[in-house]
């Protein structure tokens, strides 16, 4: 190591062999261009300030030349120069790359003077204005430099608006309102009816008339004179129509067309309240199916069915040998209102199966190849809520594949449920005691010892009508008669 360190030849002649074809090519050559000439060139088009000449120590110029091995093949710069460089090379001396020195004669002795740089057109553009301005012109507001706050350190960065908010003294409004004398007249009118809220009215009490009480005393005794004595007594004297109508008749036809032993779900979905008119129009319509023999299948969408469909049956029993689970079965109560009667409709088998007592309902007799609702050879609906009926109807029709629907109902029904009597949904109507009561009389010989319910309130019924007509024409004639006295005292008190 030490032997290659000592001779500079040997290093000199590796360096050179090493050395690129380029820089073996021109050793031996003049330079293409003059170099001093270019030089000074380059001095020249730089600016006043700066200095491109720079003497070096010679502890520097020493350590450089031993560092460069074609300075010390060579011994001096100008056989460097008089090499054939790149382009990129070709422009620069050794004078352009030594640092220059300063006004006191040495290099890093006072590191603010440095010298200015030639820089891009695009550097220079992005240069902050301040330091091409050097401060001239900036105010006082420009120059603040945010002390506190998330803008601290920043100097100018919210520009000052020009002539700043101005600030006046807030207008001063009188509390007391000021007001006309129309108004303060409508306010005193208005804290009068409040006061006048608060304070207690004494009602007079005025006696009623003895007039008034011997009214009501005539119209309650005419009430129950005419309700309570063809009851008790079994009177059967106001006769009853024997001509039907053409919903009753058809009602009728379908019943005597039905054949012995055929099975008909009867839905029984009436109130105990209007129990007496119901009752008194199914009467007629279970006699003249138990005379046929008919199997009986109740249901009832109402909690109270089952209690009206026992109290039917109890007064039907005694007349005909019906045994329940052999000619009749009460499937009870089937929830669900509107879902709960489609469901029936589609599966009755599957919604109603088991009775808590009775076990499995379609093992039964009644029930004997019933396996949908089109099995069943008729549908009666007895109810006195038209939405009740409707549904049935609704639901039904379509799974009975064109059996007959028919229709027992109270006399406030009928309106909403007629007219689907007259688009043949329905097939017959029996309406209230009035229909029951002809149902009655148009039946046969051989029932004379039916029950006969709709004949026995017959009479009670047409008496209470009577006597309802009688009030309203004595009660519309007093007040006739008092209206007449009271304008002949006007009268007179007027000539007076």
């Amino acid at each position: 190591m030490a032997g290659l360190g000592s001779s500079p030849t040997n290093s000199s002649q590796f360096e050179a062999e090493n050395a690129p074809d380029w820089l073996n090519a021109t050793s031996g050559e003049e330079p293409a261009f003059d170099l001093a000439s270019l030089a000074e060139a380059k001095v020249e088009s730089q600016p006043e300030h700066f200095e491109p000449e720079l003497e070096l120590s010679p502890a520097t110029e020493a350590s450089r030349q031993e560092s460069s091995p074609i300075a010390s093949q060579t011994g001096n710069d100008d056989s460097i120069l008089s090499m054939d460089m790149p382009d990129w090379l070709a422009g620069f001396t050794s004078n352009d790359l030594a640092p220059a020195k300063n006004q006191t004669g040495s290099v890093g002795d006072n590191p603010d003077d440095i010298a200015p740089a030639s820089l891009p057109s695009w550097v220079q553009a992005m240069r902050p204005v301040e330091a091409v301005v050097s401060g001239v012109g900036l105010g006082d507001d420009e120059q603040f430099v945010e002390k506190e706050g998330p803008l601290a350190g920043f100097r100018a960065v919210i520009p000052a608006l020009d002539g700043g908010a101005t600030t006046h003294k807030s207008k001063i409004y009188p509390i007391k309102l000021i007001s006309d004398d129309i108004q303060q007249s409508q306010a005193a009118l208005l804290d009068a009816l409040l006061k006048s809220e608060g304070v207690a009215k004494k009602i007079s009490s005025k006696s009623k008339p003895a007039a008034n009480r011997i009214s009501r005393w005539v119209v309650a005794a005419v009430l129950f004179l005419a309700v309570f004595i063809p009851s008790l007594l079994g009177t059967q004297q106001l006769a009853i129509p024997n001509e039907s109508t053409s919903d009753l008749r058809d009602f009728r036809q379908t019943i005597f067309e039905l054949n012995a032993d055929a099975p008909v779900l009867l839905v029984i979905d009436y109130q105990p309240a209007l129990a007496g008119e119901m009752e008194a129009a199914l009467s007629p319509v279970l006699d003249d199916l138990m005379l046929k023999g008919a199997r009986l299948t109740f249901i009832s969408t109402s909690p109270t069915g089952s209690l009206m469909i026992a109290r039917m049956m109890e007064w039907m029993l005694p007349i005909h040998s019906y045994q329940q689970g052999e000619q009749y079965i009460d499937l009870g109560y089937l929830p669900g209102d509107a879902a709960g009667i489609q469901v029936f409709a589609n599966n009755p088998e599957q919604t109603k199966r088991h009775d808590g007592m009775d076990g499995y309902f379609w093992n039964s007799p009644p029930l004997a190849q019933i396996q949908q609702l089109s099995d069943f050879a008729a549908l009666v609906i007895v109810t006195d809520n038209p939405d009740v009926g409707r549904i049935w109807i609704e639901q039904a029709s379509p799974r009975l594949a064109g059996k007959p629907i028919l229709a027992v109902i109270s006399a406030q029904a009928e309106p909403m449920l007629r007219p689907y009597y007259d688009s043949g949904q329905i097939t017959g109507i029996v309406t209230g005691l009035s229909g029951g009561a002809i149902y009655e009389q148009n039946q046969t010989e051989q029932s004379q010892n039916r029950l006969k319910l709709a004949r026995t309130y017959w009479d009670t019924y047409g008496l209470s009508l009577v006597a309802i007509e009688l009030l309203i024409i004595g009660g519309s004639s007093w007040s006739l008669v008092k209206g007449i006295i009271a304008r002949r005292k006007e009268k007179k008190v007027e000539e007076a």
